[in-house]
C-alpha cells in the first residue's frame, strides 16, 4: 500500500502551521477540509487493508491501533491532564524495549501510536520505534517538542514513522493550554527541524472546555 500521498498532506499540514498564515478564514477551513478528507481516506484504505488480511486468515475481530504507553511521566503540567497527579512511584515506572515489543507482536495492528505522558523523555524510545518499524507497522509518536531538538538525531526518518506534535491554536491559545510561556515556538521550530531532516510530522489538537 502506497502511504506517500498522506504522508505529503500531513507534512503539508505540519508546514502550514509553521507559517504565518496569512490566508483567508475560507482558504484556511477549505485546506483544512481537505487534510481532514485526506486522512479519512487513508484510514479507511488502511481498515480495508487490515480487513482483507483478517479474512485471509479468518480472524472476525482485529485491531487497527495499539495505544501504547510506555511511561505517563511528562515535562509538562497540562491543564486538564489527570497523568501528571498519579504518584511518583508510577511515573518513575517505565516499559521496557522488550514489554513494548511483545505487546506490539501480541496486539498485532498496523498501527502503534505513542502518547504519554512524553515519550521522548525514555531513554530506550529510539529502540522501542525501530523495533515496530523493523515490524513494518505505523509509529505515530507524540510529543509536546520540548525534547525534539535534543533527541531527533536518535531518530531516522522513515515512512513508518511521524512525529505528532501537540499543538493547541495559536501561540496564547497553546500556551495557556500547556500552563508555560514559550512552548508553542519552541514546538514550532522544533516540526520546521524535523521536516527539513526529512520526518512526517502532523499536529495534534487537544480540545478542553474551562
Amino acid at each position: 500500500m502506497k502511504i506517500i500521498g498522506f504522508l505529503d498532506v500531513v507534512n503539508g499540514f505540519a508546514g502550514l502551521v509553521c507559517c504565518n498564515i496569512t490566508t483567508g478564514f475560507a482558504e484556511w477551513c477549505l485546506f483544512l477540509e481537505n487534510v481532514v478528507c485526506e486522512c479519512f481516506l487513508y484510514v479507511s484504505k488502511l481498515r480495508l487493508l487490515v480487513i482483507d488480511q483478517a479474512k485471509n486468515q479468518g480472524v472476525k475481530k482485529y485491531p487497527l491501533v495499539l495505544m501504547l504507553e510506555p511511561l505517563f511521566k511528562c515535562n509538562l503540567a497540562c491543564a486538564g491532564c489527570g497523568k501528571i497527579d498519579y504518584p511518583d512511584d508510577i511515573l518513575d515506572k517505565r516499559l521496557s524495549v522488550q514489554e513494548c515489543l511483545d505487546a506490539v507482536d501480541e496486539c498485532g495492528a498496523p498501527m502503534v501510536s505513542i502518547p504519554g505522558g512524553e515519550p521522548l523523555i525514555h531513554k530506550e524510545m529510539p529502540q522501542i520505534v525501530e523495533g515496530i518499524i523493523a515490524r513494518k507497522k505505523f509509529v505515530y509518536l507524540c510529543t509536546n517538542a520540548l525534547l525534539l531538538r535534543k533527541r531527533i538525531d536518535d531518530y531516522k526518518p522513515s515512512p513508518y514513522l511521524t512525529f505528532s506534535v501537540h499543538l493547541d491554536g495559536n501561540r496564547d491559545r497553546h500556551d495557556t493550554s500547556v500552563c508555560q510561556k514559550g512552548v508553542f515556538d519552541i514546538a514550532v521550530e522544533a516540526i520546521k527541524l524535523a521536516l527539513s531532516k526529512g520526518f512526517s510530522c502532523h499536529c495534534q489538537l487537544h480540545a478542553v472546555s474551562g
